[in-house]
């Protein structure tokens, strides 16, 4: 924040406190505040009113803005201060009804104390840790018999680290979500059958539960066990193709005897966390959107569907068991997922009379894959969905995401990429995604002021004409303010309209919903009068630090300026003792077991005829049609794939061929990732073996070397048993088929199986000591296929870069790093040892109907692909490297509290001084003679392990320019 933006907030913030001190209490300031609006309130005026009004307001706009700019320096000035300048002083006058300011709004009930009343019933009973029960009406959940209004967040535990929750949870208390919702991933907290591990890092779910406690939060806990959620196999873990006739998610023995498993073990799990623990979950899901996929399995599927039922009853805790998507089930409470479900509710009301409306999912944006652009969805939008659920009766919805986070190691779906920002009101790395944030916590603070009357009646329909509604809660004419609250809807998209409620005219803008209130009237406080809290359509100014965004933090360290190790392996088998030899070749899945993105297939003995092609032709023309279903010019030089799944390298006797792919740009379709009758010209290689004789000879004995890669497991949809990767069609070579024969097979790259992206010494050598294995190397090369980079950081220039953040000093503020790999082609990335995930720097298509303008409407329905941003760029080229992954936990071991990021910052700092290693600023940071590494830091809770050094380890897998990979920091 620049100096006179922060002075002029310092300013506001001063001015706002004064004022607080003067009034008595928060009432008297809201009434004070409401006759400064007296306008606001006066009947409409007529129409050579309005247009001497409007010349008068002009003219004293333009008086306001000449005096702003003649005493403001030039630099200092932005359109934005000056829309604010005009929003204080003119609007109220120009306004012929209830005006919409936020000032109006949260007068009474946006002070922090008024918000810890608003939520007073659910703190007293989570920080009681006593039992307490949860149940159920037509209405709502009840907590101890009360009724809750029910505002939740998405977050899942493995996509942010423990030491980002409890700053992730305050700010998600702090929007006025009371719930956080996350599901229960399978494959990550059961990787073998019956070894389980609910407590290493980002799996450590009752840590994440009990944190979300101390944060005075509800949990709703979504076992499933299959979650979707772009999730590698759905969380279903691959373990399970073990099963000898196994069928997922149907009526399936083996399947439903290991899901029964699980569920009961994480039932064993969170127990400690139940409301008779007076632990926070208060309600449970089993299966998820079964509804999609249901017709698929024809009676099976009912069968099932009505035994997951049946099993969450067996399994009563005490807490609701719900569905979502599974409108059939009277049984059980069921739920609505999607970007609108206000239309549901009719018929919800019909099939399950006793049941509370959920809208489990109100999806705050849309996913992104590799080879598309970044879906974005509007907050107006996200806003309007939300008011019209209210409106109509709903008491429970959940942001889908509130948090997204990242998809750490290879735990996304199929092409989605590491990053799951999801356009959340929450961004990645955890600051406020503005305008979004703002926009909903003013509304979820609404809901909550009006909870007591919105959950003791139905809504009732007051008006309805057109494309308009007003929904209406409690009695109009009551005498008491705050009591009523009416929804005041638009669902046109084209135009606005005017709606008569109470003898007050509204103008409503397309696609929105205006809420109002009775309060007391700002002319005469003793009166009551109609006005506006809040505008869907109205949404606050996006502002961000640049600190908060990798794109521009200026806090950047080049890695190209430290010493590199590197080492290139060779293609095919690398170790014959734990090679695989079959008659055909193997799918991969079932032959690696998903411990690995890489499956080696090597075919010897291959002879190719001659060939037409001539000598000059250059191996780019022989590649420029690999994908598709092209002619075969001459097949005795050609080789050809029927089907490939997902990435495929190919070598002819260890020469490099090239890379085969067909990135996922069309979020609609979903069979556009296959690699589909591959046919690959090799007469240029096959002719440049032959020293220019122009002929190739046919008796000459070939090698073919494929790599395949996974880019994520299918995780939506049936039958995902079926799910296969790898060479799964015919091979033809020379005209001749090759499917059967000898196929020799290797697990995985040799890097893996030597473990060099694990944290280590960093004086020991990369590679093991080994005659097969040469030793690393120091000059970084480029463009070169399979090939591991090892690049040392020293903490000190770490501690450097984060210099500007320490003299900020900003209480609560979230400390993160990116990692930039703009300039690398394919593979992946390891900080001290932790997994980032995948790099793909797929580009996404420059054109398209999301691509068409740089803003996007907000009216009319949103779809995930509606509105893009980053059109024609690589879709990620930021990986997301958490801070304790860098600076280290600094949890001593007998300690139950997870020390905050500002601790571990201090502590980090402390110990540079301590060791002496802060005294000389590197690689060009300059000391600015501040004695910077003096800083007295809070030595207290001293504890865990401090490293010397950043270590990145990075898998190439196609050849990129590592010297353009640098570190970025950032803060919000």
């Amino acid at each position: 924040m620049a100096d006179h933006d922060r002075d002029r907030a310092a300013a506001v913030a001063a001015a706002v406190a004064a004022a607080e001190a003067e009034a008595k209490n928060a009432e008297e300031l809201r009434r004070a505040v409401q006759m400064q609006l007296l306008a606001a309130q006066r009947p409409p005026a007529g129409l050579l009113v309005r247009i001497w009004r409007a010349l008068t307001m002009a003219l004293a706009a333009l008086a306001i803005v000449g005096v702003y700019l003649a005493t403001t320096p030039y630099h200092q000035t932005t359109p934005a201060i000056i829309t604010r300048y005009l929003h204080i002083y003119i609007e109220p006058f120009l306004e012929t009804r209830p005006i919409y300011a936020d000032v109006t709004a949260y007068a009474g009930s946006r002070s922090r104390s008024q918000r810890a009343a608003l939520t007073a019933h659910t703190d007293r009973t989570l920080s009681a840790r006593a039992p307490y029960n949860v149940t159920f009406d037509s209405r709502a959940f009840l907590v101890n018999g009360k009724r809750q209004m029910l505002v939740a967040g998405s977050i899942h535990y493995p996509r942010s680290t423990p030491t980002m929750w409890p700053e992730i949870f305050r700010r998600t208390k702090a929007a006025g979500i009371n719930v956080v919702d996350t599901y229960v991933f399978w494959n990550l907290n059961e990787p073998q059958e019956g070894v389980y591990d609910f407590a290493t890092g980002y799996g450590n779910l009752p840590l994440f539960i009990r944190l979300a406690q101390e944060a005075g939060l509800y949990v709703n806990l979504r076992i499933g066990p299959y979650v979707c959620a772009e999730w590698n196999y759905g969380g279903l873990p691959v373990w399970l193709l073990d099963k000898p006739g196994i069928e997922f998610r149907t009526w399936n023995q083996p399947f439903m005897d290991a899901m029964e498993t699980f569920i009961v073990k994480v039932l064993q799990v969170v127990e400690p966390f139940l409301p008779r623990n007076g632990g926070p979950i208060i309600m449970l899901q089993i299966e998820n959107e079964y509804g999609f996929v249901e017709g698929a399995y024809g009676s099976d599927g009912d069968k099932y569907i009505h035994w997951a039922a049946d099993l969450a009853a067996k399994h009563d805790v005490g807490v609701p068991w719900f569905m979502c998507k599974q409108d059939r089930i009277v049984s059980i409470i069921t739920t609505c997922n999607g970007f609108y479900c206000d239309n549901w509710i009719a018929e919800h009301r019909v099939s399950h009379p006793a049941h509370p409306h959920m809208f489990t999912e109100l999806w705050s944006g849309w996913f992104q894959n590799f080879g598309s652009a970044k879906p974005r969805r509007p907050a107006e939008d996200l806003a309007f969905s939300l008011a019209r659920w209210a409106a109509r009766g709903g008491t429970y919805a959940a942001h889908y995401m509130w948090h997204g986070g990242t998809n750490f190691a290879r735990w996304s779906g199929p092409y989605i990429t590491t990053s799951y920002d999801y356009d959340a009101p929450m961004r990645e790395y955890g600051f406020a995604n503005t305008p979004k944030y703002e926009h909903l916590s003013n509304l979820h603070w609404i809901l909550h002021e009006f909870a007591d009357v919105m959950l003791g009646m139905e809504p009732v329909l007051a008006y309805a004409g057109g494309h308009q509604e007003v929904h209406v809660y409690g009695d109009p004419q009551s005498p008491q303010p705050r009591t009523v609250v009416a929804f005041l809807s638009n669902y046109d998209e084209w135009r606005e309209a005017v709606v008569e409620y109470q003898g007050v005219r509204y103008t409503l803008p397309r696609w929105s919903v205006t809420i109002i209130t009775r309060d007391a009237a700002a002319h005469d406080p003793t009166q009551l009068a109609w006005v506006v809290l809040y505008r869907t359509s109205s949404a606050p100014p996006a502002t961000q630090s640049v600190l908060a965004s990798p794109e521009s933090s200026p806090l950047r360290l080049a890695l190209s300026g430290y010493p590199s190790q590197w080492h290139s392996e060779s293609p095919g088998i690398w170790n014959e003792t734990r090679a695989i030899v079959a008659q055909s070749p193997l799918e991969q899945i079932r032959t690696t077991r998903d411990t690995t993105d890489y499956l080696w297939y090597v075919r010897k003995g291959l002879r190719f005829g001659n060939s037409t092609a001539q000598s000059g032709t250059t191996v780019v023309s022989a590649i420029q049609s690999l994908i598709g279903s092209g002619s075969i010019h001459d097949p005795s030089t050609t080789v050809v794939f029927e089907h490939v799944e997902d990435v495929m390298y190919l070598w002819l006797d260890d020469v490099y061929i090239g890379a085969f792919e067909k990135p996922k740009q069309d979020l609609e379709q979903s069979d556009v990732t296959s690699i589909r009758n591959l046919n690959v010209d090799l007469a240029p290689f096959l002719l440049a073996q032959q020293n220019g004789t122009g002929e190739i000879n046919s008796g000459v004995d070939h090698t073919l070397t494929v790599l395949t890669c996974t880019a994520g497991l299918v995780n939506f949809g049936s039958h995902a048993e079926h799910e296969r990767k790898g060479i799964l069609g015919s091979v033809t070579a020379g005209g001749v088929p090759i499917t059967q024969g000898e196929w020799t097979h290797q697990i995985g790259t040799l890097g893996e199986a030597l473990r060099v992206h694990e944290y280590t010494d960093p004086d020991r050598p990369f590679w093991s000591l080994q005659d097969t294995i040469p030793a690393w190397r120091s000059a970084v090369p480029k463009a070169t296929p399979l090939t591991w980079y090892r690049i040392l950081i020293p903490m000190r220039d770490v501690y450097a870069l984060l210099e500007p953040i320490r003299r900020r000093n900003t209480p609560g503020d979230i400390l993160a790093f990116a990692l930039y790999t703009g300039t690398m082609g394919r593979g992946a990335v390891w900080a001290n040892g932790h997994h980032l995930g995948r790099y793909w720097s797929a580009v996404s298509p420059s054109t398209g109907s999301g691509c068409a303008t740089n803003t996007c409407p907000y009216t009319g329905p949103f779809w995930g692909t509606k509105c893009l941003t980053h059109c024609g760029q690589p879709s990620q080229v930021f990986l997301h490297l958490p801070a304790e992954w860098v600076l280290g936990t600094c949890v001593p071991p007998w300690s139950r509290t997870m020390h905050s990021q500002q601790h571990i910052l201090a502590r980090g700092f402390q110990w540079i001084v301590s060791t002496g290693l802060g005294s000389k600023p590197h690689n060009g940071l300059v000391d600015d003679g501040t004695d910077a590494w003096a800083w007295d830091w809070d030595k207290s809770g001293a504890g865990g392990t401090m490293r010397e050094h950043l270590e990145i380890v990075v898998f190439e897998e196609r050849g990129g320019d590592p010297t353009g990979l640098h570190l970025v920091a950032m803060s919000g």
